[in-house]
């Protein structure tokens, strides 16, 4: 049964993905696509007639990399507006609408899964762990990835962090949402999927780097493409807001080295394993 918290967590976070589906497309979906080859380096380069598995497809580049490769490729994604740009993109891949912790698929029905920076966006990822074990194969692998913390030296997040520290309030009320950097602790990550009864877990920490054609390209990246940072941004006051914007922009300016800005996306990129029938 859903929680009123997660209810509330899940609600927004459709509204906002709803509305934002073409803004992920522009500016975050060149991103995250970066992890892509390295999450097929964990499943195995060699996709060619495996039932593969994309978990919050989104805009449906990781099914739709892997149907290239040969793969019989689903994407599953809970925001229509999301599948609408994900079916315009690779027509020849079946998307369709359906919850992570509910996933309409049969008992070991596919060979790999995988789920792009999907986690944090779930209300009860345990749940959902469970139910991508269930539909796995025996020998079938998943891998997912995570965005890692600030303190890691996230410079996106950093910045947000540091500007809204120092001229706004990190405390306003916003809705209640599982901790965004969870699986992003590789400790957590083994824990948690071993706890399901995955086995051969395995990860490594990677970067993707961003280069922004100019500063204010990261205010609409934040704006049009992310839920929580705008959302934090936007319930300051009117002064502080504007100050926390400028700050933003003066710090990615600061980044700029031989006439290139670059910022550093550090993620957690992790592997398992189904190798038994029923979890621990």
């Amino acid at each position: 049964m859903t929680t009123p918290t997660q209810q509330s967590f899940s609600d927004y976070e459709l509204a906002a993905w709803t509305a934002k589906a073409a803004g992920y497309e522009r500016w975050y979906a060149p991103i995250t696509s970066n992890a892509i080859m390295p999450i097929f380096g964990v499943i195995g380069a060699q996709l060619t007639a495996k039932r593969f598995l994309d978990i919050c497809t989104g805009t449906g580049h990781v099914a739709g990399a892997a149907s290239s490769r040969g793969a019989d490729a689903v994407g599953i994604d809970f925001a229509d507006a999301m599948l609408a740009i994900a079916r315009t993109n690779y027509p020849m891949v079946r998307f369709q609408k359906g919850d992570a912790e509910d996933l309409p698929f049969a008992d070991e029905s596919f060979d790999a899964a995988a789920n792009c920076f999907g986690m944090m966006h779930l209300p009860n990822p345990e749940k959902a762990l469970g139910e991508v074990f269930r539909v796995l194969k025996f020998g079938g692998r998943f891998t997912f990835t995570n965005w890692l913390p600030p303190s890691v030296g996230f410079d996106l997040f950093l910045i947000i962090d540091e500007a809204v520290r120092e001229f706004g309030n990190l405390n306003v009320n916003l809705p209640p949402a599982p901790p965004a950097f969870r699986f992003g602790d590789a400790q957590e990550a083994v824990a948690v999927l071993g706890s399901i009864g995955f086995e051969e877990i395995t990860f490594d920490r990677k970067s993707i780097f961003w280069r922004p054609a100019r500063p204010g390209d990261v205010l609409d990246l934040i704006q049009e493409s992310t839920v929580r940072a705008p959302m934090l941004i936007e319930r300051q006051t009117p002064a502080a807001r504007a100050r926390i914007e400028q700050a933003i922009v003066q710090q990615v300016e600061a980044l700029r080295s031989g006439g290139v800005i670059e910022l550093r996306f550090p993620y957690l990129l992790v592997g398992a394993e189904k190798l038994r029938s029923s979890s621990h």
